[in-house]
């Protein structure tokens, strides 16, 4: 990573903690292609996960190529507002150490990837509305439910090869 575009990610999650609308980029003289790449980074930081997944940028320049203009701010989406993400920390941060509890220091790194993708898998739930009957119900399932014998609509779901599905798994 450049050093332009680590200072355009350390500014950028920096405003993001903060939950500033708008981050200016001035100092960092970062082209809009380097602070694509900055904000690649900063959306694979799982300690943001307050984030939306779309920002918006501002830039200026005589280039006819886009990414090759000057950024001059980043306007991030927030999934939460502040307060939403603040009262949710405590939840996170227990949850979080819930999951880490489960490794330990003579665990290789593959390991505890494995203990905590294990721990997603048991206790995430996934809600799905369905319309039975005319009216519209909100059904819970488990990541293990299309395991275990139970029926499970997935609808949106990209697949690597022909994009969406809505079939039974």
């Amino acid at each position: 990573m450049s050093s332009k575009v680590r200072a355009a990610y350390d500014l950028i999650c920096a405003g993001m903690e903060k939950f500033e609308a708008e981050i200016s980029l001035e100092e960092c003289s970062i082209t809009v292609a380097e602070l694509k790449d900055a904000v690649d980074l900063v959306m694979c930081n799982p300690e943001l996960w307050w984030l939306g997944a779309r920002y918006a940028y501002g830039s200026y320049s005589t280039f006819s190529n886009i990414d090759e203009c000057q950024a001059a701010s980043v306007s991030p989406e927030y999934a939460y507002t502040a307060n939403e993400a603040n009262a949710l920390k405590p939840e996170i941060e227990s949850s979080i150490e819930e999951a880490l509890s489960w490794t330990g220091p003579k665990m290789t790194e593959f390991e505890k990837a494995q203990v905590l993708h294990d721990y997603l898998v048991r206790t995430c739930q996934y809600s799905v509305r369905v319309a039975e009957g005319g009216e519209s119900q909100t059904s819970y399932h488990r990541a293990v439910s299309a395991l275990s014998g139970d029926k499970v609509t997935v609808c949106h779901m990209p697949l690597p090869t022909n994009g969406f599905s809505g079939e039974q798994a």
